[in-house]
């Protein structure tokens, strides 16, 4: 079994982008690492001391950062509950981002691009599915970054981009 992580996602730092991979293997392990150093002999050094840094201190930070992500996660699992049925979504135990489905029953292809526009005329991106292979009714919200008060407007203009 092969598994990728990133500070990104498991310690929700984004912008830091260092991450690893679990290969079993021991001839993929070989492939991957001469992929990796063909394509870019080494992460920056700016991220790799920021990351040491990080990792040095993973104790005490990983339980504020966790906090944080719960607080957020709750924030949006009420939000969704609020949208009568226009979204939908597995709720993560953990991690820094979450994804939500708009409604196909509720939202044909037209009304996906008409929610997109409406999160375009708000100066407002949301990540759309599309962008990891997904369905363009999918979304993904960041949980690590921002604070309770932007993350709540955040999901009030997705809120109106919603709205028939």
């Amino acid at each position: 079994m092969l598994t990728c992580a990133s500070l990104s996602k498991a310690y929700g730092v984004p912008g830091l982008r260092i991450g690893w991979l679990t290969v079993p293997d021991p001839r993929l392990r070989e492939q991957l690492r001469l992929a990796k150093f063909n394509s870019s002999v080494c992460c920056g050094v700016l991220d790799e001391f920021l990351a040491a840094r990080l990792l040095s201190r993973a104790d005490q930070l990983l339980g504020s950062r966790g906090a944080l992500m719960a607080r957020a996660r709750a924030v949006v699992e009420r939000w969704i509950g609020e949208q009568e049925g226009r979204l939908r979504w597995l709720r993560p135990e953990a991690g820094a981002f979450c994804c939500a489905q708009l409604n196909p029953d509720v939202f044909g292809p037209a009304d996906v691009r008409r929610f997109y526009d409406r999160l375009g005329d708000r100066r407002t991106v949301v990540s759309p599915g599309s962008w990891f292979g997904d369905s363009a009714h999918v979304i993904r919200i960041g949980l690590a970054y921002p604070p309770d008060d932007e993350l709540e407007k955040g999901l009030g203009i997705i809120s109106d981009a919603l709205r028939p």
